[in-house]
This record gives C-alpha cells, sequence and structure tokens, in this order.
C-alpha cells in the first residue's frame, strides 16, 4: 500500500482509552523494574568517551552467563584473534563501547522479556538481530555525519523496537508474517489494525516506567515520525536528525536481513519509504550512508552482532 493512501494516528499512551491501557497495563507492570544496568546503559552521561572497561568489566563479572556471552563475542572469529581472549576487560576494550553496550543491552532484554511474560523465541531473535545491528549502524552513520550525540542514537536503536518485543506477548502473537512484511510502514500499519496500539506508544511508556533517561522515551514515542511525514530541521527541537537517522537504520537491518546483497539505496527505493528518503535528505543524511554501509569496521561489526 502506497502511504498516500493511508494515514494513521499514533497516539501517546495518555490518549489511548481506558479499555486499551487496562489491557497492557498488567503486562508492563511485569516487567517494572528494569533490568540491571539498563538505566545506566541507556543514561547520557555514558558515551565513547566516558567509557570505562574496567569498571563495566566488574559490573559484569558478577552475571557469568552475561561474561561469557562478551567473551564469545569478542572471540569470535570476525574479530581474527590468534590467541583466545579469557579477560572480560580486555574483551571489552577489543570490541568497543558501542559493540560491549548492544551485547549488554540485548542480553538484558532477552532475560526480562523472556521469564515473567515468554516471548516467542522467533520473534525474540528477530527483534535482537535488527535492534543490534541497527545500533551498530546508527553509531557509526551518526560519528560519520557528525551527528550531535551518535550515543543517544544508538541507544535508541536498542530500545527502538521494545513495544514490538511487548506485542510479542499478544494475541495473536506477531508471526512469521509480521517479520516479512516488506516495510516498517506497512508493519505499524498491521499493528494499528490487529492490536489498536503500536510498537512506538507501548515502547515508550515500558521505557518510562523503566525510568530511562530522557530523551530516550521521547524519542521512542516519535520514532514512527520519520516514516510517515515530513520532519523538518527545526533548531528548537533537536530530535528530528536522531530520529530520522535511526528509522533508517532500523530499516536498512531488516531489509538486510531478508537480503544481504541488496544496497541501502535499493532497499529505501520502497514508496512506502518516500518520506524517508525526503527527511534524510532534508537532514543531510543520505550521502554518508553508502560510504559507511561499505565500511570495514561497519560490516565486521554488523556480522558478529547478527551471527
Amino acid at each position: 500500500m502506497d502511504i498516500e493512501d493511508r494515514k494513521i494516528e499514533i497516539p501517546q499512551w495518555y490518549e489511548l482509552d481506558l479499555e486499551m491501557t487496562g489491557k497492557w497495563d498488567p503486562l508492563i507492570d511485569q516487567l517494572v523494574p528494569a533490568p540491571p544496568l539498563m538505566t545506566e546503559l541507556s543514561g547520557p552521561d555514558l558515551t565513547l568517551d566516558s567509557f570505562d572497561a574496567r569498571l563495566m568489566a566488574e559490573k559484569v563479572s558478577h552475571d557469568a552467563v552475561l561474561g561469557s556471552r562478551i567473551l564469545a563475542v569478542a572471540n569470535s572469529a570476525r574479530f581474527g584473534l590468534s590467541q583466545p581472549m579469557t579477560s572480560i576487560q580486555r574483551a571489552m576494550v577489543h570490541l568497543g563501547f558501542n559493540m560491549v553496550r548492544s551485547v549488554i543491552m540485548s542480553y538484558l532484554l532477552e532475560n526480562r522479556f523472556t521469564k515473567p511474560i515468554p516471548v516467542p523465541a522467533e520473534h525474540m531473535r528477530y527483534i535482537q538481530q535488527v535492534t543490534a545491528g541497527a545500533s551498530v549502524l546508527a553509531f557509526r552513520w551518526g560519528l560519520a555525519t557528525g551527528l550531535r550525540d551518535p550515543s543517544t542514537a544508538a541507544t535508541l536503536a536498542l530500545l527502538g523496537k521494545i513495544g514490538s518485543l511487548l506485542l510479542g506477548c499478544a494475541t495473536p502473537h506477531p508471526g512469521e508474517s509480521y517479520r516479512a512484511m516488506p516495510t516498517d510502514v506497512a508493519r505499524i500499519n498491521f499493528e494499528h489494525d490487529t492490536w489498536g496500539v503500536t510498537n512506538p506508544t507501548l515502547g515508550a511508556e515500558l521505557a518510562r516506567r523503566w525510568d530511562v533517561p530522557m530523551p530516550i522515551p521521547r524519542l521512542i514515542e516519535r520514532i514512527w515520525e520519520p516514516l510517515l511525514k515530513v520532519v523538518s530541521p527545526d533548531p528548537l527541537d533537536p530530535d528530528p536528525p536522531v530520529l530520522t537517522l535511526v528509522a533508517a537504520s532500523l530499516v536498512v537491518i531488516d531489509h538486510y536481513l531478508r537480503d544481504s546483497e541488496q544496497k541501502p539505496d535499493a532497499m529505501l527505493e520502497a514508496g512506502d519509504y518516500k518520506y524517508l528518503k525526503h527527511n534524510l535528505k532534508s537532514h543531510k543524511l543520505d550521502d554518508s550512508l553508502a560510504d559507511v554501509w561499505v565500511s570495514a569496521k561497519v560490516r565486521k561489526e554488523l556480522e558478529t552482532v547478527l551471527e
């Protein structure tokens, strides 16, 4: 369906009727409080410059499974180490700030969503791959294009689909047809028609109840905007460039998982993405994407998190 044929409204949580909020409240409450480290990892104080591998390694070492996962990623064949790495701190230094955060956040979300309210494994895997890959792309793309805060963009990509994880608890469950939808615009329409609520609304409310620092909850709530309308540059609104870059990162990785040979510019040719293409150009983000996509560092990081 061409986006000109239909417009949908994405309400904020407080705009939902009582029947809808009453349905989702019990599920969201089961996920509160936030997983350990979630607030710290998503806060504005943790940046590339402030990342302390020694301190983070101390916190991670209390969880044997998480520590093992970080070591496994660091020892992945993608990184070509001559000898196995057994130190969590050294592994974190080797992986780098954004990769470490991506691995930890994916692990925290997996544990939070698979225990109190089990999410189908296929749905969890899909969300983990899309968000981890988008976080890698958003961070590197943000650095390349001079985005004011690439770390916030990477965090938004990691948390941008927590509402979709909640939808994994809904009836009917989002199955293969949901994951295979041709565009994110089609997926938002499907969410609206099927469950009466969409990923951004649920995700923003969960982020607020987790006390995730601003601006992340606000950005999750607005993550649909670059897909469905014009978000022009505004000196009084810092959100549009971040929203546009992250929305595009999520789209590119979603398509890449289905067709690894397709280039980003071809992925964005779908009619549904006319607004996204306009917004990328408006915020001067379009020219840098192709160069970032072919970067050896980006390809290695993507292949690692998508294994």
